[in-house]
Order: C-alpha cells, then structure tokens, then sequence
C-alpha cells in the first residue's frame, strides 16, 4: 500500500528507493513496470574465526549423513587456515574423513551466508570438492538462503 502511494506521485519529481532480499517479489505489485532497479550488495561478511563460525552451525552439522573436511586458505588471518571436520560430533581440527572439499575463506563466507550456492562455487571452480558425496554433504551443511541486511541508517 505505502509503494502504490508514492507510485501515485510524478515520477520524474519523486523517487523511492526501496531495499528488499534477494528473492523479493515486487513487480508483479506495481501498477506501472518503469522502474529502475539497481543491485547494490552494500556489505561484506568476513569470517575471523572460521572454527568459532562452524561451530554455529549446531544443527545443519548434525544432519549430516557423513563428516566433512573443509580445507580453508586465509592468506590474512594465518589462524584460520586449515582442515576442519565437521559433523554430528561438532567441528574438529585436522582431518577425520575422507570427503573433503578445498575453499578460500571469501567462498566459505559466501556459502555460510547462503549468498552463493556449493554448485554455483563449483561451477567457476573456487570451490573444489573431491567427489560427488562431499558436494552433496557440503550443500547440506550450507543450504543456499537470502540473506538480508536492513541498511545503515544515516541519520
């Protein structure tokens, strides 16, 4: 209701600037299709303590079917980088299986936020799997979401 209201004023006088996910339906709202939509991540999600963040996981960890190794290279904070195991048993330093999959911390950070998906990593090979199974076990433990940040307020 409150955009068919300012859609009720002259456009080249007025604008409305609207931030919404990813996934967001609007068009199919709008009484008039000229608007001009522009994309704009506006944030970035860095992990500074990749144990500590898969920890959080709890419950994706849980439903694994088997336990994964995520290898992880941070060329800025030295600590972060190595194997980790996740699995029903929580996260692990060091390898504890044999499905593993190697990854910058920037791709673990897209796929700990659901930004990107395992297979659009995989596609453009910054993400590297060693098989199939370690594939479908990493898109269980990182399901793709929407993830959503209101904007700063710049009062």
């Amino acid at each position: 209701a409150l955009i068919s209201f300012a859609a009720a004023f002259d456009p080249l006088m007025f604008g409305v600037k609207y931030s919404v996910p990813r996934g967001e339906p609007l068009h199919p709202y709008l009484s008039n299709s000229f608007v001009d939509i522009r994309i704009n991540p506006g944030f970035m999600l860095r992990l500074v303590s990749v144990e500590g963040a898969l920890g959080l996981l709890g419950r994706r960890s849980e439903a694994l079917r088997a336990p994964l190794v995520l290898g992880v290279e941070d060329d800025v904070i030295a600590e972060n980088a190595g194997e980790y195991t996740v699995g029903d048993s929580g996260v692990v330093r060091g390898v504890k299986a044999q499905d593993r999959v190697k990854l910058d911390v920037r791709q673990l950070a897209q796929l700990y936020a659901g930004y990107l998906s395992a297979e659009q990593l995989v596609r453009r090979d910054l993400v590297r799997p060693n098989s199939t199974k370690a594939l479908e076990l990493l898109k269980t433990l990182f399901p793709p979401g929407d993830p959503y940040v209101s904007p700063p307020d710049d009062f």
